[in-house]
């Protein structure tokens, strides 16, 4: 079965990201119609994707609109529009994939659940973070009992700056608390709560943060430092920032009763430490033949929706994301630790 997709915002991650991606995979899922307001932004990405694209929009709503058998969309916009978006979508019937975070409250994702409950369509959520081949790789050991109970997860991401878009009319919506509704914690930090909770193997259930903007001209933090309590006992602390322009030392570490996991930015890009053999290797499979990056997410969303079944991340584990986010912003704003169930609810 190949679906037809359209892709509705044409900016740096669907070119740098999805359309790569997409490009390999004509035989699954072939994009047949792109909106965006910028022609040349449509050109790029219709020149990534290596073949023709006959449906050519400005809106969203013109795709909607004129774009007859479409399976599914792809929704890369700015944080603001997801919810109106995905809410045409869901009126057309045609099924969600959308960029990370899904919005930037517990209001807005709860609203889009009820839209997609009431049109009966499918929604899936892009959590690329664990799709690469070092992450494949640790988390396998982690699983195979390596490295024993997680205990500890260090996760650092210093930067001087945020990800700048190629929107031609505004590339820094990111640094908009209008747009973006968040700054580096929603942004950046995002990706590593689902990547601790899966290091750890333990949902997280209490939060404490600190949360703010300390260089940056912008209405939106630019550091976040964050301890997470998973139900297991297990700590994760993550260091975020578009503060430091000399960047950090890159830390990102698993630690558990029986070893560690370290991870590098130079080959090898991840390696195991286990306390019977007493010395750092890297750490790889030679079974290897799982698909990487946005290819793999993609092509575990195709393949989980053409056989009826929810898209790995669903809109449940989405709203659990955002959630341990919406609780570190509280208890930044209260000096406190916050309980997730009382955000949840």
């Amino acid at each position: 079965m190949s679906f037809k997709i359209g892709i509705i915002g044409c900016g740096r991650i669907v070119e740098e990201g999805h359309a790569p991606a997409l490009s390999n995979m004509r035989h699954v899922a072939e994009v047949v119609a792109l909106a965006d307001p910028s022609p040349e932004r449509r050109a790029t990405i219709e020149n990534v994707l290596n073949y023709k694209v006959s449906g050519q929009y400005s809106s969203w709503k013109d795709l909607l609109e004129n774009t007859p058998n479409l399976d599914a969309v792809l929704i890369a916009l700015p944080h603001h529009l997801h919810e109106p978006a995905i809410t045409d979508a869901a009126r057309f019937g045609v099924n969600v994939i959308s960029e990370k975070p899904l919005a930037a409250t517990l209001e807005e994702v709860d609203r889009i659940g009820a839209v997609i409950k009431e049109h009966n369509v499918k929604l899936a959520v892009i959590h690329n973070y664990t799709y690469s081949r070092p992450m494949r790789y640790a988390l396998r050991a982690i699983q195979e009992g390596r490295v024993g109970e997680v205990f500890l997860v260090r996760s650092e991401g210093l930067a001087g700056s945020h990800y700048k878009g190629k929107d031609p009319s505004n590339p820094d919506w990111r640094t908009q608390s209008t747009r973006g509704g968040g700054g580096v914690l929603l942004d950046n930090g995002y990706h590593n709560m689902y990547v601790a909770e899966a290091e750890a193997q333990s949902p997280v259930i209490k939060v404490y943060a600190r949360v703010g903007r300390y260089v940056r001209e912008q209405d939106v933090d630019d550091l976040a430092v964050v301890m997470l309590t998973h139900e297991n006992g297990a700590t994760t602390v993550v260091e975020v920032a578009w503060a430091v322009n000399g960047g950090g030392a890159f830390v990102h570490e698993v630690h558990g009763k029986l070893g560690s996991i370290r991870f590098k930015i130079e080959a090898p890009f991840v390696e195991i430490y286990e306390n019977k053999i007493g010395q750092w290797l890297p750490l790889s499979y030679a079974d290897d033949n799982f698909q990487e990056g946005f290819h793999g997410v993609l092509q575990d969303i195709f393949n989980a929706w053409a056989q009826g079944e929810d898209a790995p991340t669903n809109l449940a584990k989405a709203r659990h994301n955002l959630a341990i986010l919406r609780a570190a912003y509280l208890s930044a704003q209260q000096g406190t630790v916050v309980d997730l169930k009382d955000v949840e609810r």
